[in-house]
Order: C-alpha cells, then sequence, then structure tokens
C-alpha cells in the first residue's frame, strides 16, 4: 500500500486532503489543525491551504493565528484558508 511517511511532509498533507476530499471525510480537516503549529512553514501553510478545503468555519479559531505568522507564505495560505471558511 501507499506509505505516506516515505513522502515529504507537505506531500502528504496534500495527499491527505485529496484522500478526504474524495471520501467525503471532513474530520481530516479537524485532525489536520495539530500541523498548524508545525516548525516548517511548507507543512502550516499546506495544513491552512487543507483545512480551507475541507472545513467549515468552525475551524477559522484554529487557523486565524496564522494570520500573523512570521512566514509571508503562511500568512497568505491562511487568508486564503480564512475566505474559504467564510471568515
Amino acid at each position: 500500500g501507499l506509505q505516506t511517511c516515505a513522502l515529504p511532509i507537505s506531500k502528504a498533507v496534500a495527499f491527505a486532503c485529496r484522500a478526504s476530499a474524495a471520501t467525503q471525510w471532513k474530520s481530516n480537516a479537524v485532525n489536520m489543525r495539530y500541523l498548524l503549529s508545525h516548525s516548517s512553514p511548507e507543512v502550516r501553510s499546506s495544513a491552512a491551504l487543507a483545512i480551507g478545503e475541507l472545513a467549515g468555519p468552525a475551524m477559522g479559531p484554529a487557523v486565524r493565528p496564522l494570520l500573523q505568522d512570521a512566514d509571508a507564505s503562511v500568512r497568505s495560505a491562511a487568508e486564503i484558508a480564512m475566505k474559504k471558511l467564510g471568515w
């Protein structure tokens, strides 16, 4: 089977996002909130975008702190996610 641990973490997040969208398993978005505080900016931005695609407005408070992230790409992803979440 596919072993996501062999993928770079951001690709694993993207894979999880696609799998969740295909199966409509929105609880993955809730679990991805833990990646919002990951040390890698690429992982934080990927997680924010995935949550924006998969979740509803209730996930806004989890993404909102990334609007103040030190990394510009994370801030940009957070803005996109917040709009998609209806904030």
